[in-house]
C-alpha cells in the first residue's frame, strides 16, 4: 500500500468528515493522540485515542522475564509507557496479520520503537505456517546471546485489533505450551542433564561397533506397538496377522508382546536411568534388534544381545551435541520427549514411499488403574503397591477426565497435540484405537483394518494365532552389516570417536588447569573481568559441564560457587570419558 492511499484529518467534536468514501486507512487527530479508521471502523477511540491503551498498561503488574504479546500495535500508543515499565530480561513481540495495516503501522510507528533491542514486530499469515515462523522467533530469542526466559506470557490489544479471535486464541496457547515446555525441560535437565551427559560418553564406546539403519528400506506394512491400553483391545488381530508386518515396538511393551508370541522387528529405547531394565527382564538374549537413544543407560543395550544400532535426541541446544553429531555420524532425531513418538518417526525414517504404517497402543489417555497394558512394569508396580487404603485405581489428582472412565494429564496432552502437529500431514499414517486423544491422525477400525488386511495379503482366516519367530518374518536387513562398506565404516566412526574423546580429554584438563589456578579464598567481586571471560571461552563446547545447575537457564554467571561446582563436574567427567576412551581402544566390549 503506497503512502497517499492514507489519508490523515483531524477530528473535532462529532463525526469526522472523510476525504473520501473509499479511503482504505485514515489517520485522524482526537484530543490525544491520532486514531485509525479502517473499513468504516475506529481502531482506537475517535476522541481520546491514546487513553484506554495507555490505562491499560497502567494498570499492568508488571514482572521480570515476561513475553509481553501485542496485538496490531498500529501507532504504538501505549509501547513507550510500556518500555518504561519494564526491565532488560522482557521483551515485547508484536504482530500483524493485515498486509495493508502492516505497512500502514510501519510507516507511522515511532521509528525508535522499531529501534529497540528488546522490541520485535512481524506480519504474520493466519495460518500454522505463520505459528510457526512466530514460534521459531521466540525460540531465537531463547538461544540468542541475551538468553531471553520468559517465565509468563502477558497479551496485549493495544487497539481493536483485526486479527481474528480464534488466531489470537491459538497463538497464545501455543506460545504457553512454549514457555510450558522450556521449564519442564528445565527441570528435566536439572533432574537428568548430568546423566544424559555420562550415559552419551558410555554408549560411545557401543557406538563405535554399532549398526547402521538403513532408511527407506522397508516395504511391508510397518505396525508400531506401544504400551497403552489399546494395545490390548487388538493384540488378538496382530497375532493373527503379524507376519504381514514390519513391528516397531517401545521398550515397556516388550514383556507383554513376548508372552503374546509377538515377533517384534526393532525395539526403541529412550529411558536413561535403571528403573527401565525391567522392562527388559522377560526378554533377554532374544535377540530382538534394537535402536537406542545415545542418552539411554548403556547397560540396557547389552540385554537383548541382539543387533544394536543409535540415535540421539537433541534434548537442549548445545554447541556439545553439535560437535558429537560432526565427529559421531550417529542419526539426529529432533526433540521429541516421548519413544511412541520415536517409534513412528523411525517408522517414517525406515519405509519406503507410501508404505502404511499402523500404530497402536500410543493413546496418551488411560483408564482408572491401567494406565499401560498388561505386564509391563508399571501395570506391575501398580498392582503390587495396591493396598486397602491405596487400591490401584488411585490415579491422584493432577489427571483431568476427558471422557467415559478415560484420564489424561498435561504431558500426555503435551506430547498428544505434538503428535498431531508433526504428523497430520503424513500420508499412510492410520491410528488402531479407539481412546487415543490423538486427533488428527486417520482412525481405522478395528474392522476396516482387517479388511484392508484381506484385501492386501488375501489372507481371511483368524483362528490359527500366527507365531513366526522374529527372525523369520524379517523381510529385509535393514542394517549395515557384513558388507565391506560396512566395516570400513565402522573403522572411521571408531577413529573418529577416538579423535572426539581425545579432544574432549584435552580441553577438560586445560579448563581444570585454569580452575585450579584460581584461589579458592576469592570473592566474586575480587574475581578478574579477564579471567571470567576466558572461563567462558573454555566453555564453548563443555556445557555438559554446568547445564544441569539450576540456573543454566541463562549464561552462566562466572561466580565463586559456579566455579566450585565446575571443578567437581570437570573431574567427573574426565574420568567417565577416560573410561569410555579405554574400552574402545581395548576393544573388549
Amino acid at each position: 500500500m503506497s503512502p497517499d492511499k492514507h489519508s490523515n484529518k483531524r477530528l473535532s467534536s462529532g463525526q469526522p468528515s472523510l476525504e473520501r468514501e473509499d479511503a482504505d486507512i485514515q489517520k485522524i487527530e482526537t484530543k490525544n493522540g491520532f486514531t485509525v479508521l479502517y473499513k468504516n471502523r475506529y481502531l482506537y477511540s475517535r476522541f481520546d485515542a491514546k487513553k484506554n491503551s495507555e490505562r491499560l498498561v497502567q494498570s499492568l503488574e508488571i514482572k521480570g522475564e515476561s513475553l509481553f504479546f501485542i496485538f496490531s500495535p498500529l501507532l504504538g500508543h501505549g509501547l513507550d509507557l510500556l518500555f518504561e515499565k519494564i526491565s532488560s530480561d522482557s521483551f515485547v513481540l508484536a504482530i500483524e496479520t493485515d498486509p495493508l495495516l502492516y505497512a500502514f503501522s510501519l510507516q507511522h510507528i515511532n521509528k525508535k520503537l522499531l529501534e529497540k533491542k528488546n522490541f520485535l514486530y512481524l506480519f504474520l499469515e493466519e495460518k500454522m505456517t505463520g505459528i510457526k515462523e512466530l514460534l521459531e522467533k521466540i525460540d531465537h530469542l531463547v538461544q540468542s546471546e541475551q538468553g531471553y526466559a520468559f517465565r509468563r506470557l502477558v497479551p496485549l490489544e493495544l487497539s481493536s485489533t483485526c486479527i481474528q479471535k480464534e488466531f489470537q486464541n491459538t497463538c497464545t496457547q501455543y506460545i504457553d505450551l512454549y514457555i510450558n515446555q522450556f521449564w519442564r525441560n528445565r527441570i528435566t535437565l536439572v533432574k537428568l542433564g548430568r546423566l544424559y551427559a555420562k550415559n552419551i560418553f558410555q554408549n560411545l564406546a557401543l557406538l563405535s561397533q554399532a549398526e547402521t539403519i538403513k532408511s527407506a528400506t522397508i516395504e511391508k506394512p510397518i505396525l508400531v506397538l506401544g504400551a497403552g491400553p489399546s494395545l490390548e483391545e487388538n493384540i488378538a488381530i496382530i497375532q493373527a496377522f503379524q507376519k504381514h508386518f514390519f513391528i516397531i515396538a517401545v521398550d515397556t511393551a516388550l514383556a507383554y508382546l513376548h508372552k503374546q508370541k509377538i515377533g517384534i522387528d526393532l525395539c526403541l529405547v529412550m529411558e536413561p536411568q535403571l528403573i527401565n531394565q525391567k522392562a527388559f527382564l522377560a526378554v533377554k538374549n532374544t535377540k530382538i534388534p534394537l535402536l537406542a537413544d545415545l542418552c539411554s543407560y548403556p547397560a540396557t543395550q547389552k540385554i537383548l544381545n541382539g543387533p544394536l544400532s543409535f540415535f540421539f535426541s537433541e534434548y537442549a541446544s548445545l554447541q556439545f551435541l553439535q560437535n558429537l553429531e560432526k565427529n559421531s555420524g550417529i542419526q539426529k532425531y529432533r526433540a521429541l520427549g516421548s519413544v511412541g513418538l520415536v517409534a513412528v518417526e523411525t517408522a517414517l525414517k525406515l519405509r519406503k514411499k507410501n508404505t502404511a504404517i499402523f500404530f497402536t497402543g500410543l493413546d496418551f489417555s488411560y483408564q482408572l488403574g491401567k494406565t499401560h497394558t498388561k505386564e509391563t512394569p508399571s501395570h506391575h508396580a501398580r498392582l503390587f503397591e495396591a493396598t486397602r487404603l491405596k487400591p490401584a485405581e488411585n490415579i491422584g489428582l493432577v489427571e483431568n477426565k476427558i471422557g467415559d472412565g478415560l484420564y489424561t494429564n498435561p504431558a500426555l496432552e503435551n506430547y498428544a497435540r505434538l503428535f498431531d502437529d508433526l504428523y497430520a500431514e503424513e500420508n499412510e499414517l492410520y491410528m488402531l484405537s479407539e481412546i487415543s486423544i490423538i486427533r488428527k491422525i486417520k482412525k481405522i477400525s478395528l474392522e476396516d483394518f482387517k479388511i484392508w488386511i484381506e484385501n492386501k495379503t488375501g489372507q481371511t482366516d483368524t483362528s490359527q494365532t500366527d507365531t513366526i519367530e522374529k527372525n523369520e518374518k524379517i523381510e529385509s536387513r535393514f542394517f549395515e552389516t557384513d558388507t565391506e562398506t560396512d566395516t570400513v565404516e565402522k573403522t572411521k566412526r571408531k577413529d573418529a570417536i577416538i579423535d572426539f574423546l581425545e579432544n574432549e580429554i584435552k580441553k577438560l584438563s586445560v579448563l581444570s588447569s585454569l580452575l585450579e589456578s584460581i584461589k579458592p579464598e576469592l570473592t566474586n567481586s575480587q574475581l578478574d573481568e579477564n579471567l571470567q571471560k576466558e572461563i567462558r571461552k573454555k566453555l564453548l563446547g563443555l556445557e555438559y559441564l554446568y547445564i544441569h545447575f539450576p540456573e543454566a537457564y541463562k549464561k552462566p554467571d562466572i561466580s565463586s560457587s559456579f566455579i566450585s561446582r565446575l571443578k567437581g563436574e570437570t573431574s567427573f567427567f574426565l574420568k567417565i570419558i577416560e573410561k569410555s576412551l579405554d574400552r574402545i581402544k581395548s576393544e573388549h566390549f
